[in-house]
Parts: structure tokens; C-alpha cells; sequence
């Protein structure tokens, strides 16, 4: 009886260091799974702000373009209106735009400054700087020869502009492949 009773109570304690064993197998795994799915977590939601940031720069970068454009051709319509008028009354400025084109203008204007603040590209917003400073020029200037120097300073800056927003759309468009598709 006492060896039964012996037997039974190392049976007892051998179960209970099993026992124990696979309770602290159990937590171990618990918490490495939980850490995985922490990191997980983690790197699902880098992915994301990256390609929410990556959605926002690329959305305001193509309005930007949009924006020089519009403002391109509304000054290139001012332009146009100064040397006819210049011709038929031999004076340069001084006179009204058709209804709506100083309006374009403006609006072109605030949209261009409001997608430069958000421009990430140092390069970008001091193209649109330059840009800007030169169309805005146009339709005011005192003269045909600074109206034409406006315009040249336009002109020179345009097609770089528009190069280099090309440039960061296609980077961003890389960076994107280029991110770990992440599965949770």
C-alpha cells in the first residue's frame, strides 16, 4: 500500500511537471505569437501611411501639373491680348482682360500655392517658385520688353518643372513596387 501510495504521489508530481511544462511551452508560445502579430501589425500599418503618403504626394503633384497648365495658358492668353491691343493702339497695358481671364488666372494662382505647400521636393516648389513669379508678371508689366522677359522666364522653367514632377511621380511609383506586400 505505501508503494501504491509512493507510486501515486510520483505519478502525481510527474503530472504536474508536465503539466506545468506545457502551460509555460504554451505561454512562451502565446507571447511569440503575440509578438508576431504585434510586428505584423506594425508592418501592415507602415504600409499603409507609406501608401496613403505615397496616394497624397502623387494626387498633388498631378493638380500641381494641372494647376501650371492652367495658369500657362492663361497667361499665354493675357500675352496674346497685350500684343494685339499693342497693335491696334500702339500702347502696351493699361486696358482690362475679358471677363474671367484675370479670375483664371487667380484661381490658377491660389491652387499652385496651396499644392506647393505640399509639394515634398524642395527642387519642385522652387521651379514653381521661379515659375510663378514670371506668370504672374505677365499682364501687368509696365512694357513689351519685361512682359517678354516674364514670358521667357516662364518658358525656361516650364519644361523642367514638368520634367521633374515626371521624375517624383515615377520615383514614387518605383518606391511602391519596391514596398513588401505584407498578409496578416
Amino acid at each position: 500500500m505505501f508503494t501504491a501510495f509512493l507510486g501515486y504521489i510520483a505519478s502525481s508530481i510527474s503530472e504536474w511537471l508536465r503539466d506545468r511544462r506545457a502551460s509555460e511551452r504554451e505561454r512562451a508560445t502565446a507571447e511569440a505569437t503575440s509578438i508576431r502579430e504585434r510586428e505584423a501589425r506594425e508592418a501592415t500599418r507602415q504600409v499603409q501611411l507609406f501608401e496613403r503618403r505615397a496616394n497624397f504626394q502623387r494626387e498633388t503633384l498631378l493638380n500641381l501639373q494641372d494647376a501650371v497648365v492652367k495658369l500657362t495658358r492663361t497667361a499665354g492668353r493675357m500675352h496674346h491680348i497685350d500684343e494685339m491691343e499693342h497693335r491696334k493702339t500702339g500702347k502696351w497695358g493699361g486696358f482690362s482682360f475679358p471677363e474671367g481671364l484675370s479670375d483664371d488666372a487667380l484661381q490658377a494662382g491660389v491652387a499652385i500655392m496651396v499644392l506647393t505647400s505640399r509639394v515634398r521636393d524642395e527642387q519642385i516648389r522652387e521651379m514653381v517658385k521661379t515659375f510663378k513669379s514670371n506668370a504672374n508678371r505677365i499682364g501687368i508689366s509696365p512694357n513689351e520688353q519685361a512682359t517678354r522677359k516674364a514670358l521667357e522666364g516662364m518658358i525656361e522653367v516650364l519644361e523642367p518643372l514638368h520634367e521633374r514632377i515626371g521624375e517624383i511621380l515615377r520615383k514614387l511609383d518605383d518606391d511602391e513596387d519596391a514596398q513588401p506586400v505584407t498578409t496578416t
